[in-house]
């Protein structure tokens, strides 16, 4: 499987199976990558190392209801930012970091996102290429700018909070929350609202429908057995009991998982 973001996990093609609670571990390397890619742009672009200004804003994509977060920064300076093809989404295994393109300095962007591969999930820094005031980036939310800042202190900081995630779970920790706990590391905004509301209804959907479809089903068994309708009925009354139970458990269940797969839960 290729890497994924949250969005594309709701294509019923993917295996979905692990992603409640867990989805693996940290993929070490990915923290290393990070810093490659942020050492060649310094190569190339010695400004980006000194403290900058940065526009930022919450990018998002979404698919049958599920919204991908990215954390787009734009540094303020006016020089054009030699980008290494190697760095590029687009790039070939041939293409060297000697080899790199001119970007106007209003359409350069550094994207921050968490996704997942088969066995891990990890934190991806990478370059995008946007004319926002032309529609290029789909829905972005602006946020504070981010003052006084390096390349490496904004990599520093993308690292040390992927590093707090225990496992990746749709169920409490997902791209959306580490873009929200980086924002906020980041005094970018004070609080971002994610999807775990539509996550949890979706769990209470299913909780609920799992537990009248056993029902309705241990029902129809008892009148085909020649039971009487008060004892299917009794039934699906007991399934129904069921269900409104672990529907009320669906919420607390949410913060002990987010508790248990963060370093620092809040």
């Amino acid at each position: 499987m290729d890497s994924l973001c949250l969005a594309e996990l709701a294509e019923p093609a993917c295996d979905r199976s692990r992603l409640v609670f867990n989805y693996g571990q940290l993929k070490p390397c990915a923290l290393d990558y990070i810093n490659e890619t942020v050492d060649g742009l310094v190569r190339h672009n010695p400004q980006l190392a000194e403290e900058l200004t940065w526009r930022c804003y919450l990018g998002q994509s979404s698919l049958r209801g599920l919204a991908h977060w990215m954390l787009l920064l734009q540094p303020v300076q006016e020089k054009e930012v030699a980008v290494p093809f190697s760095q590029m989404r687009n790039a070939t295994i041939e293409m060297a970091d000697s080899m790199t393109r001119s970007v106007d300095p209003g359409h350069f962007f550094l994207a921050i996102e968490l996704l997942v591969d088969e066995d891990t999930f990890f934190p991806r820094l990478s370059v995008k290429i946007l004319d926002i005031d032309g529609g290029d980036g789909g829905q972005l939310i602006p946020l504070n700018d981010l003052n006084a800042s390096t390349i490496h202190a904004v990599a520093f900081a993308a690292v040390e909070r992927a590093k707090k995630i225990k496992s990746y779970g749709l169920f409490g920790s997902n791209c959306q929350h580490y873009i929200q706990d980086l924002v906020k590391h980041l005094k970018l905004d004070s609080e971002l609202p994610t999807d775990d509301h539509k996550i949890m209804d979706f769990l209470r959907a299913i909780t609920v429908t799992g537990c009248l479809g056993g029902a309705i089903a241990r029902g129809a068994l008892a009148v085909a057995a020649g039971a009487s309708c008060s004892v299917a009925v009794g039934s699906l009354a007991a399934g129904s009991l069921v269900a409104l139970g672990l529907s009320k458990g669906i919420s607390s269940a949410y913060h002990a998982v987010y508790s248990r797969q963060h370093d620092d839960a809040m």
